[in-house]
Protein backbone atom coordinates (compact mmCIF):
# COMPACT_ATOMS: atom_id res chain seq x y z
CA UNK A 1 0.00 0.00 0.00
CA UNK A 2 2.76 2.46 0.99
CA UNK A 3 4.74 1.65 -2.17
CA UNK A 4 1.65 2.12 -4.33
CA UNK A 5 1.04 5.55 -2.77
CA UNK A 6 4.72 6.46 -3.27
CA UNK A 7 4.59 5.51 -6.94
CA UNK A 8 1.47 7.63 -7.37
CA UNK A 9 3.30 10.62 -5.86
CA UNK A 10 6.29 9.96 -8.11
CA UNK A 11 4.07 10.61 -11.11
CA UNK A 12 3.50 14.18 -9.92
CA UNK A 13 5.70 16.28 -12.16
CA UNK A 14 6.84 19.08 -9.82
CA UNK A 15 8.20 16.86 -7.03
CA UNK A 16 9.69 14.37 -9.50
CA UNK A 17 11.54 17.13 -11.36
CA UNK A 18 12.86 18.63 -8.11
CA UNK A 19 14.25 15.24 -7.06
CA UNK A 20 15.75 14.76 -10.53
CA UNK A 21 17.41 18.19 -10.37
CA UNK A 22 18.92 17.44 -6.96
CA UNK A 23 20.28 14.11 -8.21
CA UNK A 24 21.77 15.65 -11.34
CA UNK A 25 23.59 18.33 -9.30
CA UNK A 26 24.77 15.84 -6.72
CA UNK A 27 25.98 12.87 -8.75
CA UNK A 28 27.41 11.82 -12.06
CA UNK A 29 24.45 9.54 -12.61
CA UNK A 30 23.59 7.78 -15.88
CA UNK A 31 20.26 8.78 -17.39
CA UNK A 32 18.99 5.20 -17.18
CA UNK A 33 19.64 5.14 -13.43
CA UNK A 34 18.23 8.56 -12.59
CA UNK A 35 14.55 7.62 -12.92
CA UNK A 36 15.04 4.48 -10.84
CA UNK A 37 16.85 6.36 -8.07
CA UNK A 38 14.22 9.10 -8.16
CA UNK A 39 11.41 6.57 -7.78
CA UNK A 40 13.27 5.00 -4.85
CA UNK A 41 13.37 8.40 -3.13
CA UNK A 42 9.56 8.44 -3.08
CA UNK A 43 9.36 4.82 -1.94
CA UNK A 44 11.83 5.48 0.86
CA UNK A 45 9.73 8.41 2.05
CA UNK A 46 6.75 6.04 2.36
CA UNK A 47 8.94 3.57 4.28
CA UNK A 48 10.10 6.37 6.59
CA UNK A 49 6.50 7.18 7.54
CA UNK A 50 5.51 3.54 8.08
CA UNK A 51 8.59 2.90 10.22
CA UNK A 52 8.18 5.99 12.37
CA UNK A 53 4.55 5.35 13.23
CA UNK A 54 5.10 1.61 13.78
CA UNK A 55 8.27 1.93 15.88
CA UNK A 56 6.54 0.94 19.14
CA UNK A 57 5.47 -2.42 17.76
CA UNK A 58 6.65 -5.50 19.74
CA UNK A 59 9.31 -6.66 17.25
CA UNK A 60 12.79 -5.22 17.70
CA UNK A 61 14.39 -3.68 14.58
CA UNK A 62 17.86 -4.91 13.61
CA UNK A 63 20.37 -2.15 14.36
CA UNK A 64 24.10 -1.94 13.68
CA UNK A 65 26.05 1.01 15.09
CA UNK A 66 29.26 2.52 13.74
CA UNK A 67 31.01 5.18 15.80
CA UNK A 68 29.15 4.62 19.07
CA UNK A 69 32.28 5.61 20.99
CA UNK A 70 31.76 9.22 19.89
CA UNK A 71 28.46 9.34 21.76
CA UNK A 72 30.02 7.69 24.79
CA UNK A 73 32.74 10.35 24.88
CA UNK A 74 30.04 13.02 25.13
CA UNK A 75 28.41 11.09 27.97
CA UNK A 76 31.76 10.87 29.77
CA UNK A 77 32.22 14.64 29.46
CA UNK A 78 28.84 15.14 31.13
CA UNK A 79 27.75 17.80 28.69
CA UNK A 80 25.23 18.27 25.91
CA UNK A 81 25.93 17.92 22.21
CA UNK A 82 24.23 18.81 18.94
CA UNK A 83 23.24 15.91 16.69
CA UNK A 84 23.45 16.94 13.04
CA UNK A 85 21.38 14.93 10.62
CA UNK A 86 19.46 15.54 7.43
CA UNK A 87 16.38 14.31 5.62
CA UNK A 88 18.34 11.13 4.99
CA UNK A 89 17.34 7.56 5.83
CA UNK A 90 15.05 7.76 8.85
CA UNK A 91 16.14 10.65 11.05
CA UNK A 92 13.17 10.23 13.39
CA UNK A 93 14.07 6.61 14.15
CA UNK A 94 17.70 7.61 14.58
CA UNK A 95 16.67 9.87 17.47
CA UNK A 96 14.50 7.09 18.94
CA UNK A 97 17.36 4.58 18.85
CA UNK A 98 19.76 7.02 20.50
CA UNK A 99 17.15 7.64 23.21
CA UNK A 100 16.90 3.89 23.75
CA UNK A 101 20.66 3.82 24.33
CA UNK A 102 19.99 5.92 27.43
CA UNK A 103 20.71 9.42 26.14
CA UNK A 104 18.27 12.30 26.72
CA UNK A 105 17.27 13.61 23.29
CA UNK A 106 15.50 16.85 22.39
CA UNK A 107 14.49 17.54 18.79
CA UNK A 108 14.28 20.98 17.18
CA UNK A 109 11.33 20.65 14.81
CA UNK A 110 9.53 22.77 12.25
CA UNK A 111 5.81 22.63 13.12
CA UNK A 112 3.59 21.23 10.38
CA UNK A 113 1.20 23.68 8.75
CA UNK A 114 -1.75 21.42 9.61
CA UNK A 115 -2.22 21.44 13.43
CA UNK A 116 -3.65 17.91 13.38
CA UNK A 117 -0.61 16.56 11.55
CA UNK A 118 1.65 18.47 13.91
CA UNK A 119 -0.06 16.97 16.98
CA UNK A 120 0.22 13.49 15.46
CA UNK A 121 3.99 13.77 15.00
CA UNK A 122 4.51 15.44 18.38
CA UNK A 123 2.57 12.73 20.23
CA UNK A 124 4.50 9.97 18.50
CA UNK A 125 7.84 11.58 19.38
CA UNK A 126 6.83 12.05 23.00
CA UNK A 127 5.61 8.44 23.25
CA UNK A 128 9.11 7.42 22.18
CA UNK A 129 10.69 9.47 24.98
CA UNK A 130 11.79 12.42 22.86
CA UNK A 131 11.46 16.05 23.91
CA UNK A 132 10.44 18.64 21.30
CA UNK A 133 11.34 22.30 20.77
CA UNK A 134 9.25 23.93 18.00
CA UNK A 135 11.35 26.16 15.77
CA UNK A 136 10.38 29.76 16.45
CA UNK A 137 11.16 33.04 18.14
CA UNK A 138 12.26 31.57 21.48
CA UNK A 139 13.80 28.31 20.27
CA UNK A 140 17.43 29.46 20.57
CA UNK A 141 17.11 30.08 24.31
CA UNK A 142 15.32 26.75 24.80
CA UNK A 143 18.07 24.95 22.90
CA UNK A 144 20.82 26.53 24.99
CA UNK A 145 19.04 25.49 28.19
CA UNK A 146 18.66 21.88 27.02
CA UNK A 147 22.34 21.73 26.05
CA UNK A 148 23.31 23.11 29.46
CA UNK A 149 21.15 20.39 31.05
CA UNK A 150 23.13 17.75 29.15
CA UNK A 151 20.67 16.82 26.39
CA UNK A 152 21.55 15.72 22.91
CA UNK A 153 19.90 18.27 20.63
CA UNK A 154 18.75 16.89 17.26
CA UNK A 155 18.73 19.31 14.33
CA UNK A 156 18.32 18.75 10.57
CA UNK A 157 20.95 20.71 8.69
CA UNK A 158 20.06 20.25 5.02
CA UNK A 159 17.17 22.72 4.82
CA UNK A 160 17.09 26.31 6.05
CA UNK A 161 13.55 27.52 6.76
CA UNK A 162 14.49 30.86 8.35
CA UNK A 163 15.41 32.74 5.18
CA UNK A 164 18.73 33.70 6.77
CA UNK A 165 20.70 30.56 5.96
CA UNK A 166 24.22 30.20 4.62
CA UNK A 167 24.80 28.85 1.06
CA UNK A 168 27.65 26.33 0.98
CA UNK A 169 29.12 24.29 -1.90
CA UNK A 170 27.24 21.01 -2.29
CA UNK A 171 27.62 18.71 -5.28
CA UNK A 172 27.96 20.89 -8.38
CA UNK A 173 25.81 23.62 -6.80
CA UNK A 174 25.05 25.06 -3.39
CA UNK A 175 22.88 24.05 -0.45
CA UNK A 176 21.55 26.63 2.01
CA UNK A 177 22.13 25.42 5.56
CA UNK A 178 20.84 27.00 8.78
CA UNK A 179 23.30 29.28 10.56
CA UNK A 180 21.79 28.23 13.88
CA UNK A 181 23.84 25.04 14.06
CA UNK A 182 27.16 26.85 14.21
CA UNK A 183 25.72 29.65 16.35
CA UNK A 184 24.46 27.12 18.91
CA UNK A 185 27.81 25.37 19.00
CA UNK A 186 29.74 28.63 19.38
CA UNK A 187 27.45 30.05 22.06
CA UNK A 188 27.23 26.86 24.12
CA UNK A 189 30.65 25.35 23.47
CA UNK A 190 28.87 22.09 22.61
CA UNK A 191 30.24 19.88 19.84
CA UNK A 192 28.28 18.86 16.75
CA UNK A 193 28.06 15.13 16.02
CA UNK A 194 26.87 14.16 12.53
CA UNK A 195 24.47 11.20 12.90
CA UNK A 196 22.67 9.29 10.13
CA UNK A 197 20.35 6.28 10.35
CA UNK A 198 20.44 4.43 7.03
CA UNK A 199 17.98 1.73 5.99
CA UNK A 200 19.64 -1.56 5.01
CA UNK A 201 16.52 -3.68 4.60
CA UNK A 202 13.09 -4.31 6.04
CA UNK A 203 13.34 -3.16 9.68
CA UNK A 204 17.14 -3.28 9.43
CA UNK A 205 19.22 -0.13 9.96
CA UNK A 206 22.76 1.10 10.41
CA UNK A 207 23.45 4.11 12.64
CA UNK A 208 26.51 6.12 11.62
CA UNK A 209 27.94 8.45 14.27
CA UNK A 210 30.77 10.68 13.07
CA UNK A 211 33.46 12.24 15.27
CA UNK A 212 32.46 15.44 17.04
CA UNK A 213 33.13 18.79 15.36
CA UNK A 214 34.23 21.30 17.98
CA UNK A 215 34.51 25.07 17.62
CA UNK A 216 38.28 25.53 17.91
CA UNK A 217 38.42 29.23 18.80
CA UNK A 218 40.70 30.13 15.89
CA UNK A 219 37.92 32.23 14.30
CA UNK A 220 35.13 34.36 15.69
CA UNK A 221 31.88 35.91 14.53
CA UNK A 222 30.60 35.31 11.02
CA UNK A 223 33.90 33.79 9.89
CA UNK A 224 33.56 31.07 12.53
CA UNK A 225 29.93 30.41 11.54
CA UNK A 226 30.90 30.05 7.87
CA UNK A 227 33.87 27.81 8.58
CA UNK A 228 31.91 25.47 10.86
CA UNK A 229 28.95 25.31 8.48
CA UNK A 230 31.22 24.24 5.62
CA UNK A 231 32.62 21.48 7.79
CA UNK A 232 29.09 20.29 8.57
CA UNK A 233 28.23 20.40 4.85
CA UNK A 234 31.25 18.26 3.94
CA UNK A 235 30.07 15.46 6.24
CA UNK A 236 26.46 15.74 5.12
CA UNK A 237 27.42 15.66 1.44
CA UNK A 238 29.48 12.48 1.85
CA UNK A 239 26.47 10.62 3.19
CA UNK A 240 23.97 12.05 0.73
CA UNK A 241 26.28 11.07 -2.14
CA UNK A 242 26.57 7.61 -0.65
CA UNK A 243 22.82 7.09 -0.22
CA UNK A 244 21.10 9.38 -2.75
CA UNK A 245 17.97 7.21 -2.89
CA UNK A 246 17.43 7.88 0.84
CA UNK A 247 17.72 11.69 0.65
CA UNK A 248 14.09 12.72 0.99
CA UNK A 249 14.09 16.25 -0.40
CA UNK A 250 11.16 17.10 -2.67
CA UNK A 251 12.09 20.67 -3.51
CA UNK A 252 15.09 22.02 -5.43
CA UNK A 253 17.48 21.91 -2.48
CA UNK A 254 20.69 22.17 -4.52
CA UNK A 255 20.81 25.47 -6.37
CA UNK A 256 23.21 26.44 -9.19
CA UNK A 257 26.38 28.05 -7.86
CA UNK A 258 25.75 31.78 -7.51
CA UNK A 259 28.23 34.47 -8.37
CA UNK A 260 28.64 35.32 -4.69
CA UNK A 261 29.50 31.78 -3.62
CA UNK A 262 33.03 30.51 -4.03
CA UNK A 263 33.14 26.89 -5.07
CA UNK A 264 36.27 26.22 -3.02
CA UNK A 265 38.80 23.51 -3.94
CA UNK A 266 37.72 20.90 -6.51
CA UNK A 267 35.89 17.95 -4.95
CA UNK A 268 36.77 14.40 -5.99
CA UNK A 269 34.26 13.00 -8.47
CA UNK A 270 33.06 9.43 -8.11
CA UNK A 271 30.47 7.61 -10.11
CA UNK A 272 27.19 6.66 -8.48
CA UNK A 273 27.85 2.97 -9.15
CA UNK A 274 31.31 3.17 -7.56
CA UNK A 275 29.80 4.88 -4.53
CA UNK A 276 27.52 1.87 -3.97
CA UNK A 277 30.34 -0.60 -3.54
CA UNK A 278 30.55 -1.42 0.17
CA UNK A 279 30.41 0.23 3.51
CA UNK A 280 34.15 0.62 3.71
CA UNK A 281 34.11 3.28 0.98
CA UNK A 282 32.36 5.86 3.14
CA UNK A 283 35.34 8.21 3.75
CA UNK A 284 36.13 8.98 7.35
CA UNK A 285 35.65 12.51 8.60
CA UNK A 286 38.77 14.64 8.49
CA UNK A 287 37.98 15.96 11.95
CA UNK A 288 35.48 15.49 14.81
CA UNK A 289 31.83 16.91 13.80
CA UNK A 290 27.55 17.56 13.19
CA UNK A 291 23.48 18.67 13.54
CA UNK A 292 19.87 19.40 11.75
CA UNK A 293 15.96 20.81 11.59
CA UNK A 294 12.76 18.90 10.95
CA UNK A 295 10.60 19.09 7.92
Amino acid sequence: MAQWAADAQWRRRAAREAVSTNLSRLLEIPAEDQAAVGRDVFRNFARYLVEFFAIRRPETPALAIEGGSHLERCRALGRGAILLSGHLGNWELGAVFIRRLGFPVTLVVLPHADPRTDRLFTRQRQRCGLNVIPLGEHSMGCCLRRLKAGDLLGVLGDWDVTGAGLPVPFGSGSLTMPRGLAVLSLRSGAPVLPVFLIREGRWAFRLFIEPAIWPDGSETGDAAVRSLTRRYADVLERYVRRFPEQWLMFHEAIQPLGSGLEAGPPRPTRSWRADRRGWGQVPRARSPEPSAVRR
